[in-house]
């Protein structure tokens, strides 16, 4: 089959966050967190922008590359037999429902399995070569702090060297109202639950579940969290600044 050229290469750390929500959900196990940190403002940012990047790229009909990495990490850190935690839940929604019903015209190109791209810098050094190659942007969060851009970041120097543009989530899809790309995202998965529900092997399972998963969609898209009135804020100010 052929695929258009990738408009991308997505970094791991970007799509773990689409794929994946421990990252969010570990953060708040960390003792004496709460919700209104700053560092919770930054899980939410990170997780956000992921989340919205994927919704651009269904709206844009993109093809996208990354390598096999993602998997891996989803595979070590998501027990699959741990299949009652949210982890799991909310990973095997987003693979086997969102991906396929919210997001199908989002076509992503990887590896079927396992190359020598490694791990930590020589992973970092294949993104940037394939990126390099197809002659697109590498999307990335390196870099990425609570205080805004590090532009002293090990791989954005890599990528500059090899004359390639680093770029956050929301600097891709920067020319798209976000809060339509989060109503958008939030109405797909919310208007096919209950057939995904519905048609599954497990129905009051997979009803929890969603439930779960939609809670986790509306804290950070949206900052609607239970126990407060008003919403969060799901963006950290030298990220607006940056970006007005």
């Amino acid at each position: 089959m052929n695929y258009d050229k990738p408009v991308a290469v997505i970094d791991t750390n970007v799509i773990i966050n689409i794929f994946g929500c421990f990252h969010v959900s570990r953060h708040y196990d960390e003792p004496g967190m709460s919700a209104e940190h700053p560092k919770s403002t930054y899980r939410r940012d990170r997780a956000r922008q992921a989340l919205l990047l994927a919704q651009h790229l269904h709206n844009t009909k993109a093809t996208t590359f990354n390598i096999y990495e993602p998997m891996t990490i989803v595979v070590r850190e998501v027990n699959p037999e741990a299949s009652d935690t949210f982890e799991h839940h909310y990973t095997r929604i987003f693979a086997n429902y969102i991906k396929d019903t919210v997001l199908p015209d989002w076509t992503m190109l990887q590896p079927d399995r396992p190359g020598n791209e490694g791990k930590g810098d020589k992973a970092d050094s294949a993104l940037v070569q394939h990126a390099q190659d197809y002659g697109v942007p590498l999307v990335s969060f390196e870099g990425f702090t609570p205080s805004g851009i590090d532009s002293n970041n090990k791989m954005r120097k890599k990528a500059t060297a090899a004359g390639v543009q680093l770029l956050t989530p929301m600097e891709f899809y920067s020319e798209a109202d976000e809060q339509l790309l989060a109503a958008l995202f939030y109405n797909g998965f919310k208007n096919g639950a209950k057939r995904y529900i519905d048609e599954g092997p497990a129905p009051e399972v997979n009803h929890v579940a969603v439930n779960d998963v939609n809670g986790y969609f509306r804290h950070v898209l949206f900052g609607i969290t239970e126990g407060y009135v008003e919403p969060l804020p799901v963006a950290i100010e030298a990220t607006r600044q940056r970006n007005q």
